[in-house]
């Protein structure tokens, strides 16, 4: 018994070989010979003699080739003649093959002639679209092409788009964040020429007391840094903010404002009480916690006061 479906797809990758291998030769030159093949219901695969790499856009124009040759929908036939006739029109075998005096000719339309024993259909049509799945090179001076046929290969066209569809929404998706990043930090660009505009002057010191919303204290640390670095050297800056029902303070004070006889460490011993938490650090850096939010106005406040009693005694 024939299995009539997995026969009509052997037929169609059959036949497709033989326009794959027409194709081939025009495009890549007449040196493009046969060096194997594979031909079942799954799939086709073409083994062929070229030196080089096939670059992409010679593979896409041999896959064009060959679908428009498919659309076409031209007639195949068989014919049995003797050798000498299928030599004068110009019918390709294999070289390691011996044949006959009487030998069978496969036609394809009037552009393909191959000496062929095997099962074909018989219009081209009935091939259905090709796809030309993997080709690159199988050693020295030879290469495959792996292709598909029928509804195999809208499979692996719809598979394909929609891998390219992922792609492309990956990419959207990473150009929508990377275009948040950019509105945050113009954002952030703004607040922070805002802030470092709103210092207070304290005799040589630009004190800096605020605060903000953050989500951890190393953001506060860096807008504290940065701040500093806007304001410059006279720099006393204390920054203040809720993280999750905590208090957290930071003071980041310049080597100007350390030399007028301020000390971050002191000022953060002295507030942090307030938000009744503890915490420490050195004259031009510090940092506390606390347990009591609601209290980081006072807090806040009291950096402010104790700023301007230090400032300028050194």
């Amino acid at each position: 018994a024939v299995d009539r479906a997995r026969r009509r797809a052997t037929q169609a990758n059959h036949t497709a070989t033989h326009i794959l291998n027409w194709a081939l030769r025009r495009e890549l030159g007449e040196g493009v010979r046969q060096a194997g093949s594979y031909v079942g219901p799954d799939k086709l695969r073409f083994d062929f003699t070229h030196r080089g790499r096939v670059s992409p856009e010679a593979l896409a124009r041999i896959e064009r080739m060959v679908n428009e040759r498919i659309e076409a929908d031209e007639p195949v036939t068989a014919t049995v003649m003797a050798r000498a006739d299928a030599d004068a029109l110009g019918a390709l075998g294999l070289f390691e093959e011996k044949y006959g005096e009487r030998v069978r000719v496969l036609a394809t339309g009037d552009f393909s002639r191959e000496l062929c024993g095997g099962t074909h259909v018989s219009r081209t049509g009935e091939i259905g679209p090709l796809a030309i799945a993997v080709e690159g090179s199988i050693g020295a001076g030879a290469r495959r092409v792996e292709a598909l046929t029928g509804r195999v290969a809208l499979a692996f066209y719809r598979s394909r788009e929609a891998d390219l569809m992922a792609a492309l929404d990956a990419r959207d998706a990473r150009v929508r964040a990377l275009e948040k990043e950019l509105r945050e930090a113009r954002s952030s660009r703004v607040e922070l020429g805002h802030l470092a505009s709103s210092t207070v002057d304290v005799g040589d010191v630009k004190a800096l007391v605020k605060r903000i919303d953050v989500h951890d204290m190393s953001e506060l640390l860096r807008l504290s840094d940065r701040l500093k670095g806007q304001v410059g050297d006279a720099a006393a800056v204390v920054l203040g903010a809720d993280v999750d029902g905590k208090a957290m303070l930071v003071a980041n004070f310049g080597d100007a404002a350390v030399a007028s006889g301020l000390s971050a460490a002191s000022v953060v011993r002295e507030v942090a009480p307030l938000v009744d938490g503890g915490g420490g650090g050195k004259d031009g850096m510090a940092r506390a916690g606390g347990k009591n939010p609601a209290n980081l106005p006072d807090a806040l406040s009291a950096a402010l006061d104790a700023i301007r009693r230090h400032a300028g005694s050194p």
